[in-house]
């Protein structure tokens, strides 16, 4: 999944690998604690915070209740649409033939703005060689548009000074049924870009609720303006702060498998704080 290095995203990425990385040394903790090497407090410090972080994933799993019409699946030129990679344009002329056509269209890199053209450099399974030209293969739309009345519903998906890609002018991709669900995906299959996309509201409501918080009473979801907060959030430096544990647990974590004693009172008191300052600078952008 692709995440924004310098936001949220990018405390969930940090937060991600951390829970990677005690998997893979969970041999190495369980040998030290049962050889007597790791005190029952350092040991009950990681394994919570494994516990912690498996909750994370768990929660990010979960359906997403922000009932937003699928506006993520509206584009507003075929040029702001999904690019498909060389394996979902095999899928879609095994399941088409040679009417694949009518879902796709092939579009020269130079005709992107840079943002979108560097993306797609980037992401090789994205270019597509066409005589010589590189070219990306963007899902077409269809002629249904953005529901008004949902867009009235739902003010945090409108734009905010800020180019968004669902206006009122977008229209569903090609695959999107009247009852919001995708065609493709009730068939098993799911796109590249859509298995990648992040949906920063999704997200953020997500992170709320496994670090233990509710949305403030004046702001519910249907009025946060998730872009803002996403934003705020960067400016509080949550990443650095949050790499900051990282290494810090990490050093502690292998000072109590090498039976080196961590102090895991003072650990334990940083660890604290720290969530607490995390918990502050997300209270902090939701209420700004």
């Amino acid at each position: 999944m692709d995440y924004i290095n310098d936001g949220l995203g990018g405390f969930l990425k940090i937060n991600t690998n951390r829970l990677l990385w005690l998997q893979t040394s969970m041999g190495a903790i369980k040998a030290a604690a049962k050889e007597g090497r790791m005190e029952k407090g350092a040991r009950k410090i990681i394994l919570s915070e494994h516990g912690r972080l498996d909750g994370m994933i768990r929660k990010m799993r979960e359906r997403c209740d922000l009932k937003c019409g699928s506006l993520c699946c509206f584009f507003n030129s075929p040029h702001l649409s999904a690019p498909m990679s060389r394996r979902d344009l095999e899928i879609l002329k095994s399941l088409h033939g040679e009417r694949f056509g009518r879902y796709c269209t092939f579009v020269p890199l130079p005709a992107f703005d840079e943002g979108m053209r560097n993306y797609l450099e980037n992401k090789p399974e994205f270019m597509h060689l066409l005589g010589g030209t590189h070219m990306a293969c963007m899902l077409n739309t269809g002629s249904r548009r953005v529901d008004e009345k949902s867009l009235e519903q739902k003010p945090f998906f409108l734009e905010r000074g800020a180019p968004m890609w669902t206006t009122r002018e977008a229209r569903a991709c090609a695959f999107l049924g009247a009852d919001d669900r995708c065609a493709m995906y009730a068939q098993g299959v799911e796109f590249t870009v859509c298995s990648l996309f992040a949906c920063s509201a999704f997200l953020t409501v997500k992170t709320i609720e496994w670090l233990g918080m509710r949305m403030p009473s004046s702001l519910s979801q249907a009025n946060a303006d998730y872009e803002s907060i996403d934003r705020s959030i960067r400016t509080a430096d949550l990443v650095k702060a949050e790499m900051e544990f990282d290494s810090r647990f990490r050093d502690f974590a292998l000072d109590a498998i090498f039976g080196r004693r961590p102090d895991a009172k003072g650990f334990s008191e940083y660890a604290g704080s720290h969530m607490g300052g995390i918990k502050g600078a997300i209270i902090g952008a939701l209420t700004c």
